[in-house]
């Protein structure tokens, strides 16, 4: 036992020598390989491509799989403790043995068994085996980098900085993607219009150019509802992420960064809090998918498989606050029109997605759930009960005032019902999802007026939804109501609001108001052909990436749509983050001026 000891002693001593530089090589490659699968995978989905093409590809992504094969051998050698690395790195290895079985199945029997597999049930078929491949490069690929340290302090971005950097990625990205051949239905489409595309998808606004039913293929469709999610979970997913990735800097460094994203104190357990987000978020989209499939009525699909891609696509957009579509009319399509329960389904799969996911976590935990069960004093957090109470507020406003601004115009005809359902489902999805039931350019003006106010409030802090958002507008409030009353703090539910968040409404409502009105003016310049009224409305519902329109977003001048993706772009990180991302920090401040009075008011 004694010299097995020594012999591994003398071992680590050997492996600590070489394990820095190579590991930082094995990085370096995996980085590589991740790049150059990606770009095959984008070749494949963006061009038309031969069956020696396609078996060309499905060889170079082989290749880079067997790389993962050798990085993951190799890291199990160079590990100090083997069997903690199998431990820590078990769904890894699992999908790993699947590409072992793959190269030893092809090496000894001259077909793979993913071959093997569709030539016994579907017939097999190239395209069909690469996307298999595709898929499990693309598990792997995650894995990886999730699992993968960088120093990112080194670039010396604050927080917010880098979360504006990954939507900028992120919109570059589909850019690409969207203006390859095969995303159009034989029509190109420029690029600019490809980066407008791609910065409502990214941004979850929904405002479009294009029809997504009629000049996007289903390559071209899935690639919108891809860059949804994407943009949708981007703001935690990257800043938990982000958090991992600051090697040694320690637990100060990553609550910091959380709490500069999503606005929250909520620091502890980064880890636990993203994969609850993440399962969240499948487990509510599953269920809005059902319930989406069986909400169809009589709408005639033309097959089983494209009823479950209307379903899965609405409920994706639905949960993100998209409002993109696969109907020329939206929900407005003659055939859906009066399907009611499919209505109330997206609007309740819009306000989860509104809500935050800090306050799903809240609501829906198992954990939380079983200690109120346990203890009946206890309630939901502070955050979460503001949150339900101000969106429930705004919600039975909007619905109410709709009704009755609406009820001889665009809701003459429908029954009792349909008023009162169709006027909910507006109040919903004018915060911030963008679906309509209704003709937009019917509204009358003071049903204008209102969706401004709603767009410009929107969702709630950590959501998929845009807008200065719920909490900022009911802080705002109660300091308004607190200065009239002469108070000297403000309070909500017995609770003193610091004068640093007061301050911070104030500055998110000011920047907000001024970007809108910048940029309002700006699009009034160059769009003159059309009346300031839509004007106006196509400014807010890009900053509250709402997607809503009076049907002017087509026609808007180069210039007008690069003016709106540009608000698009401010109103999904946030008018403050941006602020934040591009200001340096105050190196002095512990001075003070002396006090000057003015007259205010």
């Amino acid at each position: 036992m004694s010299k097995f000891r020594a012999f591994r002693e003398k071992l680590n001593v050997e492996i600590y020598k070489i394990k820095s530089p190579l590991l930082q090589f094995l990085g370096v490659l995996a980085l590589a390989s991740a790049a150059i699968g990606g770009v095959i995978i984008i070749y494949f989905i963006g061009f038309s491509n031969t069956t020696a093409q396609v078996a060309n590809l499905s060889h170079l992504l082989n290749i880079i799989l067997m790389f993962y094969l050798v990085r993951y051998v190799m890291l199990f050698l160079l590990d100090f403790n083997p069997l903690t690395f199998l431990k820590q790195n078990l769904s890894e290895g699992l999908f790993l043995v699947v590409v072992l079985l793959e190269w030893s199945s092809g090496h000894f029997f001259d077909v793979t068994l993913l071959e093997y597999t569709l030539q016994s049930t579907t017939g097999f078929n190239p395209s069909t085996f690469f996307i298999m491949q595709g898929v499990l490069f693309a598990v792997l690929t995650v894995m990886v980098f999730l699992k993968s340290r960088f120093n990112l302090a080194k670039l010396h971005m604050n927080p917010a900085a880098l979360l504006s950097l990954s939507f900028l990625l992120l919109i570059t990205f589909g850019t690409i993607l969207l203006s390859l051949p095969e995303m159009t239905t034989g029509q190109s489409i420029s690029l600019l219009d490809a980066l407008f595309t791609s910065t409502s998808a990214s941004c979850v606004t929904g405002l479009i150019v294009h029809d997504t039913a009629d000049f996007f293929t289903m390559r071209g469709q899935l690639a919108i509802m891809v860059l949804i999610q994407l943009g949708g979970l981007n703001m935690l997913i990257v800043a938990t992420f982000i958090s991992s990735l600051y090697s040694g800097r320690g637990s100060l460094m990553s609550a910091r960064i959380f709490s500069s994203m999503l606005d929250t104190d909520q620091t502890q357990n980064l880890k636990i809090i993203i994969r609850k987000v993440i399962y969240f978020t499948l487990i509510i989209e599953l269920a809005g998918i059902i319930a989406i499939f069986f909400s169809w009525g009589q709408y005639p699909f033309s097959s089983f498989a494209e009823k479950v891609y209307f379903s899965v696509f609405h409920a994706i957009s639905a949960f993100n606050n998209s409002g993109f579509s696969l109907f020329s009319d939206g929900l407005y399509e003659t055939a859906l029109q009066h399907q009611y329960a499919l209505h109330l389904v997206i609007a309740f799969l819009i306000i989860l997605g509104g809500l935050g996911f800090l306050v799903l976590q809240d609501i829906f935990s198992f954990e939380r759930f079983r200690k109120r069960e346990k203890r009946k004093w206890r309630k939901l957090q502070l955050h979460s009960r503001l949150v339900i109470r101000i969106s429930g507020i705004l919600l039975l406003i909007a619905t109410v005032t709709f009704y009755f601004l609406e009820n001889s115009n665009s809701l003459a005809g429908y029954s009792l019902a349909g008023k009162i359902v169709t006027s909910f489902f507006q109040a919903v999805t004018l915060r911030t999802a963008g679906f309509n039931t209704i003709d937009i350019g019917s509204l009358a003006t003071p049903t204008l007026l209102l969706f401004l106010f709603f767009m410009f409030v929107g969702a709630s802090p950590g959501s998929t939804g845009g807008g200065i958002k719920t909490s900022t507008f009911s802080i705002a409030i109660q300091a308004a109501i607190a200065n009239i009353r002469g108070k000297e703090h403000v309070e909500i539910y017995r609770r003193t609001i610091p004068w640093e968040a007061v301050n911070k409404t104030y500055a998110i409502i000011i920047i907000s108001l001024c970007i809108l009105f910048g940029f309002t003016v700006a699009l009034s310049i160059t769009e003159q052909q059309f009346a300031l009224e839509a004007i106006i409305f196509e400014a807010f519902s890009a900053f509250g990436t709402v997607g809503l329109s009076t049907g002017i977003t087509a026609d808007l001048s180069d210039i007008g749509k690069t003016i709106i993706i540009i608000l698009m772009y401010i109103g999904r990180l946030g008018s403050l983050t941006l602020g934040i991302a591009l200001s340096r920090k105050v190196k002095y401040k512990n001075y003070k001026y002396p006090e000057a009075h003015f007259i205010v008011g």
